[in-house]
């Protein structure tokens, strides 16, 4: 049985992210273009989402006024702990730092609400993440693997050549780190390195004991973006449970090759009833075989997820979600 998705499913949001909760809703959360509020909408069926009311949770703050008061980017909705939260990036300013980067930081608000759209005044700031590193930071997310929570994000390194590398930690709660964070991945490849030295919008797909970390590179103009869906992989899970520190878990790679084809920005991997198993959001304007492929149309990396994975296509644009199949 095929399942078809009426394009676009969403137009003007960039950096898309799709969460089905256990109440049977799909919520839906991205980037708005006057980059000024973070809002929900929800719907039953994947096409219903782009007919739902969206619900503006959260608002800037006043322009001038210091932090998260400019560019709100790239959130990310999570339940934890019975708890709503939200990851976003956020700057106090529009003006470029002394690398030519924004200044953004990344942030979180929460909401022990049963309905996380009931009112804005349910969500509570929780203040700016804080790294090892005070620089331009985006596109967090997190997951939950053995009784522990994991966060992981892009951030520049002024030591390391490029915009962004991706790193790892343990949390200590949804808004502080645990640990020291651990370098996963930094631009290397020609795809990562095209225009700009990006690794960036990382996103987790855990199945069969294994946790498996996607994420894409390069510039994110239009003619120019190469995505990575596993291209470069580190595979976490036998890591992740077997106790080693994260200095030996991920100092050396399982496993990196090079994709072929070109993806997407941001990608979301939501695990869905029938009849497609997984499906993909993305912000680029390239057809990608990489996610939801049959091991005919596999890479390396598809070919490790077989038996998990149906035929699927994505294309979309910066300011259009679209899902094909």
């Amino acid at each position: 049985m095929t399942v078809r998705y009426e394009n676009p499913v969403i137009i003007q949001r960039a950096d898309p992210y799709i969460y089905k909760h256990t109440d049977g809703y799909y919520y839906f959360v991205a980037s708005v273009p006057a980059y000024n509020l973070i809002e929900l909408r929800r719907a039953k069926t994947i096409d219903g989402l782009a007919h739902a009311m969206p619900r503006t949770i959260w608002r800037k703050h006043d322009s001038g006024t210091g932090a998260q008061s400019e560019l709100i980017w790239a959130p990310e909705l999570h339940y934890t702990d019975g708890k709503w939260y939200v990851y976003y990036a956020a700057s106090h300013t529009t003006a470029f730092d002394e690398n030519g980067m924004f200044q953004h930081r990344m942030f979180a608000i929460e909401c022990d609400a049963e309905d996380p759209m009931e009112t804005e005044e349910n969500w509570v700031e929780k203040g700016q993440i804080e790294t090892h590193l005070d620089s331009f930071a985006l596109d967090a997310t997190s997951f939950e693997l053995n009784d522990k929570l994991y966060y992981v994000w892009a951030q520049k390194d002024p030591e390391i050549k490029g915009n962004s590398n991706l790193y790892i930690a343990e949390m200590e709660n949804p808004w502080t780190l645990k640990t020291a964070p651990v370098m996963l991945s930094k631009p290397e490849f020609d795809w990562e390195t095209k225009i700009f030295w990006v690794n960036e919008g990382p996103a987790i797909l855990k199945r069969n004991g294994k946790v498996f970390l996607t994420f894409s590179g390069s510039a994110t103009d239009e003619t120019t973006r190469w995505g990575c869906c596993g291209s470069k992989m580190t595979r976490m899970s036998w890591m992740l449970q077997t106790g080693t520190s994260w200095t030996n878990l991920f100092s050396n790679q399982i496993w990196k090759t090079v994709c072929t084809v070109r993806v997407t920005t941001h990608l979301r991997l939501l695990k869905m009833v029938k009849p497609i198993c997984w499906f993909t959001t993305c912000v680029t304007t390239w057809i990608s075989r990489v996610i939801l492929c049959t091991i005919q149309t596999a890479t390396r990396w598809c070919n490790h997820l077989s038996g998990m994975m149906k035929a699927s296509r994505c294309l979309a644009s910066h300011n259009h979600l679209l899902l094909t199949n």
